[in-house]
């Protein structure tokens, strides 16, 4: 694009990069080559989960926790630890289980507690309680 005529901040904007990454990387284009752009492969410790468990455990994900055997309501860390130890024999830490389900697409979402609504015949009941136990006083 540069090539072509483009300016560095029409080139970020399109990107959506700051104007000084856009300048870096033209900059690291022209003195080290095109292919210096690229991403190298990074050090680092190899993943626990291969393919086939991620695999595996998105497709349990989509699923609710009883479905895969497992006695919980809905997925967290702990249940993601238990699923993976037993299907997979693979160990994790609750936290790097939440991880995953953040890589996979997934959100914890908090169970919404709701209160159940009382009949109009209970609350009249609860009313006439109320006012006699209120002139008592």
């Amino acid at each position: 694009m540069v090539l072509s005529g483009w300016k560095s901040t029409a080139v970020s904007r399109l990107f959506g990069l700051s104007r000084q990454a856009a300048v870096d990387w033209i900059r690291k284009a022209n003195q080290q080559g095109l292919d210096s752009l690229y991403d190298l492969a990074r050090s680092g410790r190899p993943s626990r989960l291969d393919r086939a468990a991620r695999e595996k455990l998105e497709k349990a994900l989509l699923k609710s926790p009883q479905e895969c055997g497992l006695e919980r309501n809905r997925w967290n860390g702990i249940v993601v630890v238990e699923f993976l130890r037993r299907e997979c024999q693979i160990q994790l830490k609750p936290r790097q289980a939440r991880n995953w389900m953040k890589r996979l697409g997934f959100v914890l979402k908090r169970p919404v507690y709701r209160y159940v609504q009382a009949s109009t015949k209970g609350v009249a009941r609860f009313r006439r309680g109320l006012k006699k136990n209120s002139t008592e006083s």
